[in-house]
């Protein structure tokens, strides 16, 4: 539908309902990756979902073609250096911050921008 309506990218997040481990996770979004016709960025926010996307899941998921970034949420500053570390390996990865009180450091650190909850 979303692909229909002309959208470009989809965002994508752990689920929240079931509480799954990383090797669950990775099979649930490659599951995704398989189905959608869109390429997608995917969305770490573990307080809301209360799974957070391990660094081994962001390994798998730069080496497929139809994901684009991630933002993360966590606002944990040493997860999101590990991200800005494994996104090196491909530099068209898009990595963005959602917590805008973290938003200039990031872009510091080399991130690509951001998704700011406070600019919703």
């Amino acid at each position: 539908m979303a692909a229909q309506a002309g959208a470009s990218a989809l965002v994508i997040t752990c689920p929240y309902y079931f509480p799954l481990d990383q090797e669950d996770l990775w099979k649930y979004l490659s599951n995704l990756i398989k189905q959608l016709p869109l390429p997608m960025y995917l969305y770490n926010m573990p307080s809301h979902v209360k799974i957070s996307m391990g660094t081994e899941v962001l390994e798998r998921a730069l080496q497929e073609p139809s994901i684009l970034g991630i933002k993360d949420s966590s606002g944990d500053r040493a997860y999101f250096k590990s991200i800005l570390q494994i996104a090196k390996q491909r530099p068209e990865w898009s990595v963005m911050v959602g917590p805008e009180e973290l938003f200039v450091d990031v872009m510091n650190w080399g991130a690509n921008g951001g998704v700011l909850g406070g600019a919703n």
